[in-house]
């Protein structure tokens, strides 16, 4: 019976020990990506906001003041929006609410209102805007590249 329990608490020690270094291998790897990627990308952090624009139309001009307000203080590097309702729409929002340094991705206009994705040129190259259809509305999946400096 002795032998018996020995024997068991030899083979969970060693289980524990395994345990422990897959732990240990597996925090190295994840803090060597970290830092790896913070020695390469000079930037660090990026700023992603949503904003549901409550069906933004080409008579929604009068709204643009306040769009401009909140998005300069935010200062975003991606902004995704929701409910812009044409390509005309974008245009007039892109041009008045936002600068230069922002580009927007593929839109695609749907059956409702539709997402629109825009970016800091200077950070990131647009690579697709995938719709995934719903019985109610699409839902996009964009997809964007941070540019290695």
């Amino acid at each position: 019976m002795i032998k018996k329990k020995l024997k068991n608490n030899k083979q969970n020690h060693k289980e524990t020990h395994k345990c422990k270094m897959i732990t240990t291998s597996i925090i190295f790897t994840i803090l060597f990506l970290i830092l790896n990627n913070k020695i390469i990308h000079s930037q660090d952090t990026i700023k992603i906001m949503t904003y549901n624009l409550l069906n933004f139309t080409e008579s929604s001009i009068n709204r643009v003041d306040y769009f401009k307000t909140v998005i300069d203080y935010v200062n975003p590097d991606v902004l995704v929006v929701q409910e812009m309702l044409s390509q005309q729409s974008l245009n007039i929002f892109q041009i008045n609410v936002l600068n230069e340094s922002y580009s927007s991705g593929l839109f695609i206009d749907g059956f409702d209102s539709d997402n629109a994705i825009f970016y800091r040129n200077d950070l990131f190259s647009f690579i697709d805007n995938k719709p995934i259809q719903t019985e109610l509305r699409d839902i996009n999946q964009f997809t964007a590249i941070q540019q290695l400096f």
